[in-house]
């Protein structure tokens, strides 16, 4: 390690979670060896958390399968109609160090999820909660794990999408990054509406409207912004995300505006 850095460990039964942060509390979460996630939050993982409920235009419930340094389930509750995160995650360690670091007080930012009444975190498999748990959600969303890591299949197979398909209400959106050709397939052979919005891909049982002018327009409420903030989000990078990348309909009925 350099000179000011420290790194909170943690391991047991389901895996080993390590998070490592310089003196100005910046750095990467890494999960089984792998850099998973990192601190200020990826734009990336706030970008894939913020989509799908930003896009539905009532997401009370929302469900995140993968947690990592928090980026994806604290943009998933963005929006102020949302009553409830639930964010699940199968390695136990990646929570124990987030909350090591909170309890430090110079977590940057990570901390926030953890604190946060509307976002309850579990320590669970995703795929056998779907099974059991027949709670219906608004928005799902995975962000977990990398394709290039063992029994990734799991959660980018036909089964899979599937089974979250089974747990969204009527019109509910699943919000999945779009990793290989392979995926996207599978993907638009389970949901009848897909757009993808680089690289996230947004399906439903109904058409998408999908409008990137009033995502932005999101961005710039007061309530969403500071949440934002909190966290250290570059606010400006993610409006220039949503900006920048135009909707593309992959299947069925979509109304999709770039704004």
């Amino acid at each position: 390690m350099k000179p000011g850095e420290r790194a909170r460990v943690s391991e047991d039964c389901t895996g080993l979670a390590v998070l490592r942060l310089n003196a100005r509390d910046e750095g990467n979460l890494y999960i089984q060896g792998h850099s998973q996630s990192g601190v200020p939050f990826f734009t990336i993982h706030a970008f894939l958390g913020a989509i799908g409920p930003l896009t539905h235009p009532d997401p009370k419930d929302v469900l995140v399968i993968g947690i990592g340094s928090g980026g994806t389930p604290w943009a998933a509750g963005l929006h102020p109609a949302t009553r409830q995160v639930r964010a699940i995650e199968i390695v136990a360690p990646v929570a124990d160090v987030v909350r090591q670091a909170r309890a430090e007080g110079r977590d940057g930012g990570i901390g926030a999820l953890l604190a946060e009444a509307r976002v309850a975190v579990t320590i669970a498999d995703g795929r056998h909660t779907l099974l059991v748990d027949r709670t219906q959600y608004d928005v799902i969303e995975a962000d977990a794990i990398l394709p290039k890591s063992s029994l990734s299949g799991l959660l980018y197979s036909r089964e899979f999408f599937e089974q979250v398909r089974a747990r969204l209400k009527p019109g509910g959106l699943f919000v999945q990054w779009a990793p290989t050709e392979r995926s996207i397939a599978t993907f638009r052979a389970v949901f009848p509406h897909v757009v993808m919005v680089s690289p996230a891909l947004i399906g439903s049982d109904r058409a998408i409207g999908y409008d990137a002018e009033r995502v932005r327009g999101w961005l710039r409420d007061k309530r969403v912004h500071d949440r934002l903030r909190r966290t250290r989000v570059d606010v400006v990078e993610l409006d220039a995300w949503f900006r920048d990348r135009w909707p593309e309909v992959l299947n069925g009925g979509v109304t999709c505006h770039r704004g």
